[in-house]
């Protein structure tokens, strides 16, 4: 049998070798205090039963195992996260989740797989403007993408803020935007107002179902980066994820939803005037029929030419009043504009993955067209632009949650 001092080496060997980190010596000073405890070595001159080549080879076997359980650790840490996102990238087109926001508040988020397509308009389209120029994208990763429109209530969940605070902030601004040749407006100036103003006579229905805007890009992205911030603390965003305002080429991506149509629904758009075009009314809220069942408070639109649909008042609706689109997007174009992360710059010739837009630029881009804008901005390939801080009575976003990966090739 094993003396009793045997028993005491091998259990400080095993130690040495214990499969958990935390179960080891944290020392090769901490291995050799071991070896030399009474309670270890119960007879005399148990120190020198321990020759220097046993500790050196016991320093690097600790050296040399603690190095393989952290690999090991490392390795299996890459497995499951690369197993996460295989299983994320593999849902289909138009899956839901929702996610709950601070205060209770739902949205409905819907699944747009990875793919490639044709990003701008051909020039044999009719409308269509210069800066679309037609170039092939390839997005390397799937996202997630708000079924409808940020909400009123939903922007109050995570900013605290109303409509009604939003719309002073844009009185009080007193940047100038627009034409910057002719020296551009105020926001109070486009909306024919005073500063001090009541700033709920340049609100439409004020409802936590109805859309947001009066919101800047500034502070659209401040929302994307809180409710990054929470739901990592509370443990459930993906390693990697973050929610984001999408890229200009995510949202056509997503718009598209698989057609190369001016339409998302497939169809060709026949401008009739610049607020007439029939083939709009399933699936958007324009300048032409943005009145029809309209019975909040809103914006009088007598005075609104070529009109679909003459008079009324309008304004932002509710989202999910209108037919979606394949990746189960409500109101991805019209009802209000929608902010892109990028700054607005021309397209690139040839095709690129994963692009980001301009490192740099005077202006943010906007996509979808609105309530009050014309037909011809009801188009999966119109894009705009306005200053980074401007609000306005049609400016709102869509949220985006997506695998933070670096571009492979920006324009």
């Amino acid at each position: 049998s094993i003396p009793d001092e045997g028993k005491a080496v091998n259990a400080v060997f095993a130690k040495v070798l214990a499969k958990k980190p935390e179960e080891r010596f944290a020392s090769c000073g901490d291995f050799v205090a071991a070896l030399e405890r009474k309670n270890v070595a119960k007879i005399e001159g148990m120190r020198s039963r321990v020759p220097a080549i046993v500790v050196l080879v016991t320093a690097l076997a600790l050296a040399v195992g603690g190095w393989w359980w952290r690999e090991r650790a490392k390795s299996e840490e890459l497995r499951v996260k690369n197993e996460a996102i295989a299983a994320e990238q593999a849902r289909k087109a138009g899956d839901t989740k929702t996610i709950t926001l601070p205060g209770g508040a739902k949205m409905e988020m819907a699944w747009c797989p990875p793919g490639s397509f044709m990003m701008g308009s051909p020039t044999s389209d009719d409308p269509r403007d210069t800066d679309e120029t037609q170039h092939r994208v390839t997005l390397t990763q799937g996202f997630w993408m708000g079924a409808k429109e940020v909400t009123q209530g939903q922007w109050k969940s995570v900013m605290g803020t109303t409509i009604i605070d939003q719309a002073r902030k844009a009185l009080h601004d007193d940047t100038k935007y627009g034409d910057t040749k002719y020296g551009g407006k105020t926001v109070r100036e486009w909306l024919d107002t005073e500063k001090y103003d009541d700033p709920a006579t340049v609100c439409g229905d004020i409802d936590e179902e109805v859309a947001m805007y009066y919101v800047s890009w500034e502070e659209a992205s401040e929302f994307c980066e809180k409710l990054t911030e929470r739901e990592r603390a509370a443990g459930r965003l993906p390693d990697g994820w973050r929610y984001c305002l999408p890229t200009e080429a995510q949202w056509e991506y997503a718009c598209r939803a698989g057609t190369d149509s001016p339409l998302p629904n497939g169809k060709q758009l026949k401008v009739l005037g610049q607020n007439n075009a029939p083939a709009l009314d399933d699936i958007a809220w324009y300048g032409g029929n943005s009145s029809v069942g309209f019975a909040g408070r809103g914006w009088d639109t007598a005075g609104w030419t070529e009109k679909q649909y003459p008079g009324g008042r309008a304004g932002p609706r509710k989202g999910g009043l209108k037919r979606k689109n394949r990746f189960g997007l409500y109101d991805i174009i019209g009802n209000v504009w929608e902010w892109c992360a990028d700054w607005y710059g021309d397209y690139p010739v040839g095709a690129v993955s994963d692009p980001t837009g301009p490192a740099s630029g005077a202006a943010r881009v906007v996509r979808g067209g609105s309530w009050n804008r014309y037909a011809r901005h009801c188009r999966s390939a119109d894009r705009s632009w306005f200053g980074s801080g401007f609000r306005f009575n049609n400016l709102g976003f869509r949220l985006v949650c997506s695998l933070h990966i670096a571009a492979a090739s920006q324009r």
